[in-house]
Parts: C-alpha cells; structure tokens; sequence
C-alpha cells in the first residue's frame, strides 16, 4: 500500500497537466509525425491515451484511500489504465519515426473505424435535421478513413496483448517483469470480461461440495491484490510521459 500510495502526488501533479491542451514543439520528432496526418495528430492519441490511463488511477485511488476491497470491479479499471499507458507508450517509443508514424496512422484507423460504427448505429434514431448532418459527418470521416489507409505502409492491425509485450519489454529490464505484465493483462481481462475465473485467485474460503461434485467458494478481497495490476500499469505510463515529453522537444 505504501508503495502505491507513493504514486498519489505524481497523480496530482498529472491532474494540473492533463488540464492544459498539449501541443509538440515545433522543430521536434513528434510535431514531424503529426504531420503525416494533420487530421488525427500521432500526439493527440498519445495523449489521449495517457490522459485515460491518469483517469483511471485516480478513481482506483478513490477506492485505496477509502480502504474499499473489491474482488473483481477495480481490476476492470485497472485493465483501463494498463491498456491506455501501453498504447500510449507504444505510439511514441520507437526512435524510426517511420515506425512511430505508422503506428500513428494504425491508431487512427482504428479511432475512424470505431467512431464511425457508434455514429451510424446513432443516426436513424436522430431527428431528420440532426440526421442529415450526421450523414455528412459520418461521409466525412469514412473520407478520412479511407484516406489514412491509403497512406499506410503495412497490413498491421491495433492488437491489445501485443501492444501490452511491447510496453512490458520496453519497460521492463527483467524477463519475469515482462511477462508478469502480459499474465496481468490476462488476469484483468478476465475481470473486465466478467468470465470469473480470475475470483480463484483472490482471497477465499471454501464451502461444502455438492452431489455435482462442484464446491462453494465465499471469494473476498484484498487491497494488496491489486498491486501487481497497479504498479505495472504505472511504471508503463510513467515511461510513456517521459517518452512523450523527449520526442515533443524541439531537437
């Protein structure tokens, strides 16, 4: 607890931070690679990314300083913050900014697709007027899908668990810390999936066993439990501010 209770002034600090628009400088790497495509910026998804991951720690923070155990929901946040500070991380890590802005462009892909899906399963229940504008946006933005996969240069798709090795490895000196990370990663989904597997590892009783052959189980929680998930997370988006602010300078 106390090693995850050190993190909370680093959170306030972040507070202040992500309140404040973020723009690269000009004459740097990052400002560079938001050029490849102007209208969905590499850095704005980094920092979206790393703006969510922040969200998320804070309301886990809620439920330490409240000294509230939950045996499956936070980790649902939890699995929130990790898989933003890694995207986060991963856009911008790479030193080839052929491999960062590809990664850009793979990222926006995926942002055009999902937001066009949610919007056109929106406008047919829009009122005619509203409709009519959310036509031309969605025309708008399948323009710019098509126009970003026009510009890309592999067949690479956004895929989480990869995404997740990769921030392990590049924060992570240690092997058994890397693939920590990636078990986290399942852990939580697990949760977050409500498949309920991953109650078997929390703090439990057993009951009586049934004729079936099946026994009962009373599952608790542990605030200790979450810290695996919490402070792998963590140094994974402490990399990632770091990364950003190097890549946002001017050279």
């Amino acid at each position: 607890m106390q090693k995850i209770e050190s993190t909370f002034p680093k959170l306030d600090e972040d507070r202040a931070r992500f309140g404040t628009p973020f723009r690269p400088a000009k004459g740097s790497p990052l400002a560079a690679d938001d050029r490849r495509w102007a209208s969905s910026p590499l850095s704005q998804h980094a920092w979206t990314c790393l703006a969510s991951a922040w969200d998320h720690f804070d309301l886990a923070r809620l439920t330490i300083e409240q000294r509230r155990a939950f045996p499956t929901a936070v980790f649902s946040v939890l699995r929130g913050a990790l898989l933003a500070s890694s995207q986060g991380l991963w856009l911008v890590v790479e030193e080839d900014p052929n491999v960062r802005q590809e990664r850009g462009l793979i990222f926006a892909q995926e942002w055009y697709h999902r937001r066009i899906q949610w919007q056109a399963e929106l406008t047919p229940d829009l009122d005619v007027e509203s409709a009519v504008v959310s036509t031309a946006q969605l025309k708008l933005l399948s323009d710019h899908l098509a126009a970003v996969k026009a510009l890309r240069t592999t067949k690479a798709k956004l895929e989480p668990t990869k995404i997740i090795e990769l921030a392990g490895k590049a924060t992570f000196a240690e092997v058994p810390q890397q693939r920590e990370i990636v078990r986290e990663w399942r852990r939580l989904g697990g949760d977050a999936h409500g498949l309920g597997w991953p109650l078997l590892g929390q703090d439990r009783t057993w009951g009586a066993t049934g004729d079936d052959g099946l026994t009962e189980a009373m599952v608790g929680a542990s605030l200790v439990s979450v810290a695996n998930a919490y402070l792998g997370a963590w140094l994974i988006y402490r990399k990632g501010l770091k990364r950003l602010d190097e890549v946002a300078r001017a050279e």
